[in-house]
């Protein structure tokens, strides 16, 4: 998860269900969630209207703009009524508050950790539905976890790629400023699996 600025007006329409699935509002959440799940960062093959704050304990935010996020349908029911970090709120800082870890295998977990000086139940909240999400914690979202892993491997494939021949263009101003330009694209709200790609900047500074 990454902090999303949330760009879009509120649709003009937005006051019963079948609002909820009209193009005007859908083309404005994906707009705004650059078509990818706030929680897992894939790309969407179905998209779900995610209410970030349930109805089921705030039936007053049902038609709320401010609400209403863009997931995918696996990370919508694993967070179910769970409450966890607002990526689209500046303030929590989500991006400091967890740590990312991907192996370029399929077979080992991916980690996702507290960074340091953060030991809140909600950062902790929200690690654990990360967790789920990559990992599984039943045989049947193990085996759910198999697509998103190698989406994110394969991303991460290119990312390293990319930094490969960012430095073996050091003699090509050109290229050079071509690759940088590829990997600041990588980096970008938009990109998949974003928080994984930041952590390794954040990691190798240099």
């Amino acid at each position: 998860m990454i902090y999303i600025e949330r760009k879009q007006p509120k649709p003009k329409t937005l006051k019963t269900k079948k609002d909820l699935y009209s193009e005007e509002f859908i083309s404005a959440l994906e707009k705004d969630f650059h078509n990818k799940c706030y929680i897992c960062e894939g790309r969407i093959p179905a998209i779900n209207v995610e209410h970030f704050k349930p109805t089921k304990f705030y039936p007053e935010l049902e038609f709320v703009w401010e609400n209403l996020y863009l997931s995918c349908e696996r990370c919508n029911k694993i967070k179910g009524t769970k409450s966890i970090l607002d990526c689209t709120d500046k303030s929590v800082e989500i991006e400091s508050r967890i740590k990312y870890e991907c192996s370029s295998f399929r077979a080992h977990d991916v980690k996702i950790e507290l960074a340091n000086g953060f030991d809140d139940d909600l950062t902790k909240g929200t690690i654990n539905i990360l967790e789920i999400v990559y990992n599984g914690n039943t045989p049947i979202r193990e085996r759910g976890t198999n697509l998103l892993r190698k989406a994110l491997i394969d991303e991460m494939i290119i990312f390293q790629e990319l930094f490969e021949n960012y430095e073996d263009a050091k003699f090509n101003e050109d290229e050079r400023k071509f690759y940088e330009n590829r990997i600041s694209n990588k980096l970008s709200q938009a990109s998949p699996f974003a928080a994984f790609k930041r952590q390794i900047i954040k990691d190798t500074p240099e």
